[in-house]
């Protein structure tokens, strides 16, 4: 059981932390689930805003994540045009729903190694519709841009604060002041952020008792610059990712220790 005693706070949103939680049950931890977020459908899940040209008239749609592909992946019926996905898991999503991608980055999980694609280079004339959440990064859209493409937005969902009841951050408290939790994990800055501000004023120590868990070099760098204990980022964000990442820190501690 290498996560044998490990208690881990499961911090993605409401309704999929279950998966990761199960893995670290399975593997010997304890998982206590924390969703520092909720995913809410927008208007545009369900209504094409007026303000956007028909979608066939795109050469390309780029969607940015999971939940991208959940609430816009509609749109696509009867649709010819390239697809692209941020990150293997998008992709994943896509194909299930019957849409593989044929733009994805050979290598990493984020917007940054998407845009090293070969086929991304050169977009000169070419109409972009970006399918993501409410206020993401705009590094695509400003990339795009840069090389000759017209780039829209279609935002399919918004993160919202999740509601958790009062006793179950109480407890989440007492576990991390007593030691009992070995990772927290953060795949977003926000998703940190929104960990800081739901565990109040104490945050930063609490977390001080525990290692952050992250796929993402800004994550890591932000809890860095919060002075939160965290590691080298994993290989990418699945829940299969994150759980093997846990493993290897947890071997290597005890190796270090032995």
């Amino acid at each position: 059981m290498p996560l044998a005693g490990a208690g881990v706070i499961i911090t993605r949103p409401t309704g999929q932390c279950e998966v990761l939680a199960s893995l670290v049950e399975a593997a010997g931890g304890h998982g206590f689930i924390l969703p520092a977020m909720s995913i809410e459908p927008t208007r545009a899940a369900t209504t094409w805003p007026s303000r956007l040209p028909d979608i066939n008239e795109y050469q390309l749609l780029v969607f940015i994540s999971r939940n991208a592909v959940k609430y816009g992946v509609h749109y696509l019926s009867d649709c010819d045009m390239d697809i692209a996905a941020v990150g293997p898991s998008t992709a994943k999503s896509l194909e299930a729903e019957g849409y593989p991608a044929n733009v994805v980055s050979h290598q990493g999980f984020t917007s940054e190694a998407l845009l090293d694609h070969p086929r991304l280079q050169d977009l000169h004339g070419k109409r972009v519709l970006i399918v993501r959440g409410v206020g993401g990064r705009d590094l695509l859209e400003q990339a795009m841009t840069a090389r000759g493409a017209r780039v829209d937005y279609l935002e399919v969902y918004c993160r919202t604060e999740a509601d958790i009841p009062a006793h179950v951050l109480d407890q989440v408290r007492r576990e991390l002041d007593a030691g009992h939790v070995r990772f927290v994990t953060a795949t977003s800055v926000q998703t940190l952020e929104n960990i800081l501000q739901l565990l109040g004023n104490e945050a930063r120590h609490l977390l001080g008792r525990s290692q952050l868990v992250s796929a993402s070099d800004r994550v890591v760098q932000k809890a860095e610059e919060l002075g939160i204990p965290t590691a080298r980022p994993a290989s990418g964000p699945s829940d299969q990712d994150l759980l093997e990442h846990m493993i290897k820190l947890t071997t290597n501690q005890a190796s270090e220790h032995s």
